[in-house]
């Protein structure tokens, strides 16, 4: 999740602006994934999502589709699909977990690296 700022921004008593014209990008995999907000976020928990949690937390700490005016304009159809396959799964098939399945984690990483110059850098002491 990008987006690009349009007025300088200062991150409250952080110290830290963030330029008018910078990306800031959301980590949206990690933040799902912090426990400060989720405890045990690697367990299946469809509790954290009531009413009572969601009120817990701040409503910007699961933004599956974005957040705002630009956020997926598939969101309402997506949820709609995942709800008539779930039904349509459910109502057809018997699910078991199989005594050899494993259970897979997927990681998933940013890696951010300096930008190489195309031209040689030196440093001069004067």
């Amino acid at each position: 999740l990008e987006r690009i700022a349009d007025a300088d921004y200062k991150l409250g008593e952080t110290g830290i602006t963030i330029k008018k014209g910078m990306t800031v990008s959301v980590p949206v995999y990690c933040l799902h994934r912090d426990s400060k907000y989720y405890p045990n976020p690697e367990r299946f928990d469809p509790d954290r999502f009531t009413a009572e949690e969601r009120a817990k937390r701040d409503p910007y700490t699961y933004l599956p589709f974005g957040a705002g005016p630009r956020n997926c304009i598939g969101m309402r159809f997506a949820l709609m699909e995942t709800k008539v396959c779930l039904a349509y799964v459910l109502a057809n098939f018997i699910i078991k977990k199989s005594s050899h399945t494993k259970v897979l984690y997927m990681s998933t990483c940013l890696k951010f690296e300096r930008a190489r110059s195309p031209f040689q850098q030196t440093t001069r002491f004067i």
